[in-house]
């Protein structure tokens, strides 16, 4: 079946000779060897942190919401904003899969870190311990925790995303 076919072709893909544990598994076009369906939010973030790259100012506000409405819609249960020399890598979890959206040029990731600090009512000026908190919704529906951690290239973010049961 579906399953068995996704398994010989990550065996081929990454040579890997071993049993892999798979979650429900995600629709892939064996022809484009490319996923489709549900992770069509993550290209659209990935667009917009192009877009915002190239920009002179950042809008992080909208960028913040563009990845995490993304990761919802997705399906993602977590999204990583990782420093790097280069700037800050997104990164999105879906079904167990890490999936890179992009990279935030440098210029722009301290106003992209400090947007998710303000949201989340953690201390923007505390940058060298680790912090943890929770970003507010008007949709009690949606729930983001955030840890930040200190890093030698800056603050890690790390935002698990939750579907609050109780409405």
């Amino acid at each position: 079946g579906g399953v068995d076919a996704t398994r010989a072709l990550v065996r081929h893909l990454t040579g890997a000779h071993e049993a892999v544990a798979f979650s429900a598994p995600l629709v892939l076009d064996a022809a484009n060897a490319k996923f489709v369906g549900s992770l069509a939010p993550l290209d659209e973030a990935a667009a917009a942190i192009e877009r915002e790259n190239a920009a002179r100012l950042v809008d992080a506000v909208s960028l913040v919401h563009t990845i995490l409405s993304a990761g919802f819609a997705s399906g993602a249960s977590d999204v990583h904003l990782t420093p790097e020399a280069g700037g800050l890598r997104v990164i999105a979890r879906v079904d167990g899969v890490l999936h890179e959206l992009g990279v935030i040029a440098p210029k722009h990731v301290n106003y992209v870190i400090n947007r998710v600090k303000i949201a989340a009512n953690l201390s923007i000026d505390v940058r060298l311990r680790p912090q943890d908190g929770r970003l507010g919704f008007e949709d009690p529906r949606y729930q983001v925790r955030v840890a930040t951690l200190p890093t030698n290239h800056g603050e890690k973010v790390v935002m698990r995303l939750a579907m609050n049961d109780e409405s």
